[in-house]
């Protein structure tokens, strides 16, 4: 209820006082108004001495208009009482009451006046929904709506709109209602994983709607909604192990993984990788696993809205090494037809012990497989014997059961180890002739073995006081060492005439032999040049010095070359390496631009040359280049690993010690 009073001044000792009350209807969205009008006297006069006339206006209509003698003087004197109703508008608000009295004196006329506006307070009407925080509603969790009606006798009919998805939450509900926003409206928001929608409250009493408020809401996806990786398909890329094991081969199998992954409610799939341990990789990339076990493996899937779904797919690797030897290892010697061991005999005896790893997948499926080979020094290969032990190979062979091998010739021998992975070690060496004390044809002796080759053919090694001298030019190897070079365990190099030798490195095949302190110590003497080749005896390897490293020869598998500044390679540049001939080849054609009159102003030469040659230089020799617009024939070139400058001696042609091309490089595998 609201009180107000008003007074309108005194006249001729009389003024009209004024009382408004109020109280309102939130049922009926109504206000009923009361007003008072009071005659007040002063000066002990009488009201009785004036005939007064006095109106009352409510909201600009009259409703009082009185006219007498007020019968108590000195006191108010109650003249009308009016009372109306006002209905508000449909929102509750509403104009203020215009409330308007005036006194008449018939001597002279309208006196002062009261005017004024009687505010009416808004009704409250439609109800406005609110929840409890979070703010934000979760799809699928149940949120209370709090509906603070203004009337008990109001109900409510609630819904909501969430992108093209409509739906009711309640109808006739009182002071509150519970909603779980479905989860299938995330389908309204694909690449999102929140959104905005609208919750409408229609507030009624009874059929009549008494108003309708509307608020936003915001709808997110709880985290479990994300995308379903259904499975996860490892596969083996490594086509060997994958079809002779069937499982998967430490070191070996190249493993690669497939998800299969969907979006949900909507989501499109963005993305998939495998995890392997700490390492993340792509769908469909093969990776090699080193380590044996249990692997701990995921595939992963991320969709539209960010979210990762994933699923564990852990997955087992057999331990693998390759072939190996035994505690007992390996010898090839000659033997008699019995394979008993004859320094003498015509026959070749394999001495192995060697095992391949077992790998269990259901059954075995691993075994040794043991080849030999055998050829006259710088002949041809024979392939001999083939033997499939199972895991392990203990004891004596003999190489093509009873072969003959001649007693005046030398003999390589190579055996190959490998297994169902497809994995290979090579092992090579070589068996001597007969051994006699000397052997005399003419002017070419054997000593310690029957003689092959050169002036004087040694078995074993060779001491001498001085050095070993040999002529050397551009158009000539230098001196020819045997295949392979024995070191000497604890004696400097310097003392062998290495260090004399006017080239180190020997020639094409020829290898030192010796420890790995050796082969160290080599290159601290300053004497691995390029192209030197060195057999390591403690792991068996042969290496090939390339730039500032020991490279396994076994492992190059190419290098290239790329032409210096002015020159252009013509065909790219072909590189073999030749295990058998134990030689690198490469062939390239080079093109100088000029001005001959060759086409385009270019001429082409093609160099055919052998590795190694002394590091920084190298020698074309054989016959003259001519004139730039021919294409000459090489007889030969012998090139630096990594500069070739190309020495000619006819004028008016190439300029002598050109530098035409660039740095060699190296691959490995």
């Amino acid at each position: 209820m609201a009180v107000t009073a008003y007074a309108s001044g005194w006249i001729s000792d009389q003024q009209l006082y004024v009382v408004v009350t109020d109280s309102q209807s939130i049922e009926n969205n109504t206000t009923t108004a009361t007003v008072d009008v009071y005659l007040q006297q002063r000066g002990g006069r009488q009201s009785s001495d004036f005939n007064t006339q006095i109106q009352l206006y409510m909201a600009g209509i009259l409703v009082v208009n009185w006219q007498g003698y007020a019968s108590y003087p000195g006191t108010e004197y109650l003249i009308a009482t009016q009372t109306r109703t006002y209905t508000h508008f449909a929102d509750g608000t509403s104009n203020p009451l215009l409330v308007a009295a005036g006194i008449y004196f018939p001597t002279s006329g309208l006196n002062p006046t009261i005017s004024f506006n009687h505010p009416l307070a808004t009704i409250p009407r439609a109800t406005t929904p609110t929840w409890a925080n979070p703010q934000a509603l979760e799809a699928g969790t149940a949120k209370t709506i709090q509906l603070l009606r203004a009337s008990a006798g109001f109900t409510h009919d609630v819904s909501y709109k969430f992108g093209a998805s409509t739906g009711t939450i309640a109808t006739g509900a009182g002071v509150s209602t519970s909603w779980t926003p479905p989860l299938a409206l995330l389908s309204q928001i694909p690449n999102a994983a929140s959104g905005t929608g609208q919750i409408t409250v229609v507030t009624k009493q009874g059929a009549t709607v008494i108003g309708t408020r509307t608020v936003s809401f915001t709808l997110v996806a709880p985290a479990s909604v994300k995308p379903t990786v259904s499975q996860v398909l490892w596969d083996d890329a490594n086509p060997t192990v994958k079809s002779a094991i069937g499982a998967f081969v430490q070191g070996l199998s190249l493993i690669k993984g497939a998800v299969t992954a969907a979006g949900v409610y909507g989501s499109t799939i963005t993305e998939k990788r495998l995890k392997i341990g700490a390492a993340t990789i792509a769908e469909g990339a093969p990776v090699q696993i080193t380590q044996a076990g249990t692997v701990t493996a995921s595939g992963e899937a991320t969709d539209s809205r960010g979210r990762v779904g994933s699923l564990p797919a852990d997955f087992g690797v057999l331990a693998y090494e390759p072939p190996k030897l035994g505690v007992n290892g390996w010898q090839v010697r000659r033997a008699n037809s019995s394979n008993v061991p004859d320094d003498n005999g015509q026959y070749l005896r394999l001495d192995l012990h060697a095992s391949a790893a077992s790998l269990i997948a259901g059954t075995e499926k691993n075994a040794l497989h043991v080849s030999v080979s055998t050829r006259p020094t710088n002949g041809a290969w024979t392939t001999r014997n083939s033997v499939n032990p199972g895991l392990t190979q203990t004891g004596a062979i003999q190489i093509s059961g009873g072969a003959v091998f001649l007693t005046s010739q030398s003999y390589e021998v190579e055996v190959t180890l490998s297994d169902n992975t497809g994995t290979v070690v090579k092992l090579a060496t070589l068996v001597g002739t007969a051994v006699v004390t000397l052997d005399l044809r003419g002017n070419k002796v054997g000593v310690g073995k029957m003689h092959e080759r050169g002036g004087l053919d040694v078995a074993g090694e060779i001491y001498t006081d001085t050095a070993l001298h040999a002529m050397a030019s551009p158009t000539s190897e230098g001196i020819l060492l045997p295949d392979r070079v024995r070191l000497l365990a604890g004696s400097d190099l310097t003392e062998y005439g290495l260090g004399s030798i006017s080239t180190p490195y020997g020639r094409m095949g020829t290898t030192f032999t010796g420890t790995t302190a050796q082969r160290t110590a080599l290159t601290s003497a300053g004497l691995a040049v390029i192209g030197m080749r060195f057999f390591d005896e403690d792991d068996g390897i042969e290496y090939l010095r390339l730039a500032s490293t020991w490279k396994p020869l076994r492992d190059l598998v190419e290098y290239s070359m790329t032409a210096a500044t002015g020159y252009t390679l013509q065909n790219g540049c072909i590189a073999v390496h030749d295990p058998e001939r134990k030689e690198m080849r490469v062939s390239f054609q080079i093109k100088r631009t000029g001005t001959g009159a060759s086409t385009n102003g270019q001429a082409l030469l093609t160099l055919n040359a052998s590795a190694p040659g002394t590091e920084g230089s190298s020698n074309a020799y054989g016959s003259a280049l001519g004139a730039e617009t021919a294409t000459p024939a090489m007889n030969g070139v012998r090139m630096a690993v990594r500069t070739l400058t190309l020495w000619h001696t006819a004028a008016g042609a190439w300029p002598q010690n050109t530098v035409f091309g660039g740095t060699i490089s190296y691959k490995t595998a």
